[in-house]
């Protein structure tokens, strides 16, 4: 299985995005992983969907807490991640990234060799003419579901 690393463009090249478009869903979430380690609101929000636009607005302003939104579990996945991710996967409008594992220790590198279900960043089209992927969720994937997912957009 592929492994790509990321951290090197995701710390360097992906710092001057300022949309996704045109952006591969790996470099996206490069990206989104990368504002997660670096506690980054504006970074995460400029690759987030039309969805959560309105959920970053409110982060921004203090009508939602900020220390709340990085203190969840997929949060502390996000800001554990080591810089490698799996080959995104798709289903309909959805990319599916694999960036961690869910071990019982809490969150594993891909490289761990542990078991568990992927931790995935989950990107979505905000339509059926759009080409800019956007954040929709972390979350939990289990491998045998990652493994029989497109591994190119339908």
């Amino acid at each position: 299985m592929r492994v790509f690393s990321l951290a090197t463009m995701a710390l360097v090249g992906v710092a001057q995005m300022t949309h996704a478009q045109d952006y591969s869903p790996e470099e996206v979430t490069a990206a989104v992983l990368t504002g997660f380690i670096q506690q980054d609101l504006g970074r995460i929000a400029q690759h987030s969907n039309i969805e959560n636009q309105q959920v970053f607005n409110e982060l921004v302003t203090g009508e939602l807490s900020v220390s709340e939104f990085f203190e969840d579990a997929e949060a502390q996945a996000a800001m554990a991640w080591d810089g490698m991710i799996l080959p995104a996967r798709y289903a309909e409008m959805q990319a599916i990234v694999p960036f961690s594992i869910e071990a019982n220790a809490g969150p594993a590198a891909l490289g761990s060799g542990l078991g568990g279900r992927y931790i995935v960043i989950t990107l979505e089209l905000d339509g059926p003419d759009d080409a800019t992927w956007g954040l929709e969720d972390i979350n939990y994937l289990r491998r045998d579901q990652y493994n029989t997912m497109a591994d190119t957009r339908p």
